[in-house]
């Protein structure tokens, strides 16, 4: 006991609430005196393991304890730093907390892929730390100028992605087995392609199997084998476009086609997650039905790319997919194709995969003629509700029953809309005014914030304004949305493709939340690559608090990653875009928080036996540089800095008494203490002069380049790797600090 404070020390073996039900390591709480400040302990970390946050696609997290539109201002927030990828990023990043990376020790980690077949894992926190901790490449891309697929248009060259095409649809993370699931698309020669389905340990980026995605459905469609009845999956005719899913044991892939190139179909593929064992194949249009279709040579089709974004899953053994323009015959014994529909596909018995309910607009032949069709926002589950909502290209929001969709619509009136049918199909409505194109690409945001908030839909459409609408279960025909919104934006047009959205808040206060958006600040940037901004808005008055151009020379996010979702997890958003460093022609991932620094994860009390020495780390985040000062003593005691020691790593030499540190993390915009760290000696011989450890500054981890040709950590820092040990901490008497 010290003659400062009594402390009592209270180790904990297993700490209750784990992060997201997802089995995560809890952070350490402390509640620890401060001479200075008096800040709360740390948020649990959650992680962000597939686009839009959840399986029923909401865009929606309700994890998020350090950003509110109070805070987010751009004398607070703002650009922290950038990580530079090869490639660029189509796919949502992804974020996994307290993973211990081997040689490294435990960090917080974002994940990246590129249309250049990179898989990168960063540190999400250190500005210093630019390397990637792994990278891994998985085949040569292909070249869209080859002129060996999407040909339809431009002369054959392919436009819509280029000039590389490689991973598109974002992966998805088990972090239960701490597992990333990838699919790349791969030349293997001229004319000859391959998706493969690939598994890769997160923590070290490593293999684990990898499987090509290959299979066929019965059918009589114009590319089916007149042999067999086949209709064969072609990696050359179809594109990886939407997100992986991962529900219950299986791993699911979706594709559509490139450019409307034919042969092509709407695919799902799933994958049994430990063995990567082919379990579902399902096509939406294996017949030959060509009434619905312009030309009668391009029935099929039925894509299913929806501007990234994933299929839906309701949890109880149902996807639900959103389809393009295609043939149909739905309504017709056994038809089976869905072209321009949504769908509710049972997977109970993946061998047998059964449409169970479905809904096709009433004017799918004009929506296919004008390529207006459904297929471009994906199936988004309203919480609590059984309803369902879905965005088209010809601007309309649909809301369904997703349970009985109703079939094929019926028109209402001369309005150009679909008729109510109570219980089944419950609105159409065009949430724009005005003429012209106004498609919706960005996926609807749904936000379930309960109270007089109730649930509200965020819609960003081509040539609009930002617009939140009120779900209401009191209108007739309910339930639906009042089409008058109840909030928007001031900024009233943006280009192709409209405001890509998430939605953060801290579950508890609708005033915590946030729409995070970014949009094109150029002309379209559907074949051509613009310039980007990030924006920030009240998400009750859609006023904006912030965006990434008010001081662009700090916080410019460069060119915009079309229909790339911002990811918002713990105090950070983090974008992808398609800025093109001019000196390592490389893109680059961009990192958004508060610019004052930081502590992720406080230095942990260690014990050594006499005379040998003690390491401790401490992890900040913050704006670039941040800068590092270690004292003796406790925490706010700078009466005694130690020589040398600047960095995120402290070691003791030749540890002989019981002794206390505590680090001062710094920047231009501030700084924070951390908590007091014990080190404790054991095994201390009987009359030993009492000498003070010697502390040796331990550099910051070196950037080294990463091969990207290997599954192996190119970045290995000289950092003890010190588990994290889960402990209450209190201190008599107590004066609670955090951060």
């Amino acid at each position: 006991m010290r003659n400062v404070q009594l402390r009592i020390l209270l180790l904990v073996g297993l700490v209750a609430g784990l992060s997201g039900g997802l089995g995560l390591r809890r952070p350490v709480v402390h509640a620890v005196p401060s001479a200075t400040s008096q800040l709360q302990p740390p948020p649990a970390r959650v992680a962000v393991t597939t686009r839009s946050f959840d399986n029923a696609r909401t865009g929606t997290t309700a994890a998020e304890q350090l950003l509110a539109p109070t805070n987010v201002v751009s004398n607070t927030f703002g650009k922290l730093f950038s990580r530079t990828v090869d490639g660029q990023i189509y796919a949502q990043p992804l974020y996994v907390p307290d993973l211990t990376i081997p040689g490294v020790g435990v960090r917080n980690v974002v994940f990246v892929a590129t249309q250049k077949n990179n898989v990168y894992a960063f540190d999400a926190d250190d500005p210093a730390m630019s390397a990637p901790l792994w990278s891994l490449n998985l085949g040569q891309f292909a070249t869209s100028s080859l002129r060996e697929f999407g040909t339809r248009y431009n002369g054959g060259v392919y436009q819509d992605i280029k000039p590389y095409v490689g991973i598109t649809g974002s992966p998805v993370i088990d972090p239960a087995t701490n597992t990333l699931y990838v699919v790349p698309f791969i030349r293997l020669g001229a004319y000859q392609y391959q998706h493969r389905m690939v598994a890769i340990n997160i923590l070290t980026g490593a293999i684990i199997q990898s499987t090509a995605i290959q299979g066929s459905v019965p059918g009589d469609g114009n590319d089916a084998n007149p042999n067999d009845g086949l209709v064969v999956f072609d990696s050359r005719q179809h594109l990886q476009r939407s997100s992986l899913l991962l529900d219950g044991n299986r791993v699911y892939v979706a594709f559509a086609g490139y450019a409307d190139t034919d042969p092509y179909h709407g695919w799902v593929f799933g994958y049994n997650k430990t063995t990567l064992q082919r379990e579902l194949i399902y096509n939406t249009t294996p017949q030959k039905e060509v009434t619905s279709q312009p030309n009668a040579a391009n029935d099929g089709e039925g894509g299913i790319w929806m501007s990234g974004q994933g299929l839906t899953s309701d949890g109880q053994g149902n996807l639900y997919l959103s389809i393009g323009n295609g043939s149909w015959n739905a309504n017709l014994p056994n038809g089976r194709d869905y072209g321009s529909s949504v769908s509710k596909l049972n997977i109970s018995n993946p061998l047998t995969p059964t449409v169970q309910t479905w809904f096709t607009p009433y004017d799918y032949k004009t929506l296919n003629t004008n390529d207006t069709d459904l297929g471009t926002t994906g199936a988004i589950l309203i919480p609590n509700t059984n309803v369902m909502i879905a965005g088209s290209k010809g601007g309309k929001i649909y809301v369904f029953n997703r349970n009985d969709m109703g079939g094929l619509g019926i028109q209402q009136g001369t309005t150009g809309f679909d008729k109510p049918v109570a219980g089944k199909f419950y609105q159409s409505f065009k949430p724009h005014g005005g003429s012209g194109f106004r498609g919706i690409f960005g996926s609807p945001v749904v936000w379930a914030a309960g109270g007089s908030t109730g649930t509200r839909m965020f819609v960003w459409p081509v040539n609009s304004p930002l617009k939140a609408f009120q779900f209401s279960t009191t209108q007739p025909l309910t339930p639906s949305f009042i089409t008058t919104p109840v909030a928007t934006s001031t900024l009233q047009t943006v280009q192709m493709p409209g405001g890509v959205m998430s939605l953060s808040w801290n579950g508890t206060n609708a005033n915590t939340g946030i729409v995070w958006a970014t949009h094109s600040t150029g002309g379209s940037a559907n074949t051509t690559t613009q310039p980007g901004v990030l924006r920030a808005y009240n998400a009750l008055t859609l006023q904006e608090t912030w965006n990434s151009n008010q001081i662009a020379s700090r916080d410019a996010m460069g060119n915009l990653a079309k229909f790339n979702t911002p990811l918002v997890a713990d105090g950070k958003v983090i974008v992808g875009t398609f800025s093109v460093d001019s000196i390592t022609n490389t893109d680059k991932l961009v990192v958004y928080g508060h610019l004052t620094p930081r502590i992720v994860r406080e230095p942990v009390d260690t014990t050594v036996s006499f005379g040998q020495n003690a390491s401790l780390n401490v992890t900040a985040t913050g704006a670039a540089t941040l800068s590092y000062q270690w004292y003796r003593g406790a925490t706010g005691d700078t009466s005694n800095p130690i020589a040398g020691a600047i960095s995120p790593t402290l070691t003791l030499t030749n540890v002989q008494t019981n002794s206390q540190v505590w680090v001062r993390v710094s920047n231009q915009q501030g700084n924070v203490a951390s908590i007091t760290a014990s080190v404790m000696v054991t095994n201390i011989p009987t009359n030993t002069p009492t000498n003070t450890s010697t502390p040796t500054n331990t550099p910051t981890p070196s950037n080294t380049p990463t091969n990207t040709n290997t599954p192996t950590p190119s970045n290995t820092p000289t950092i003890t790797n010190t588990p994290v040990v889960s402990q209450w901490r209190v201190w008599l008497p107590m004066t609670i600090r955090g951060q």
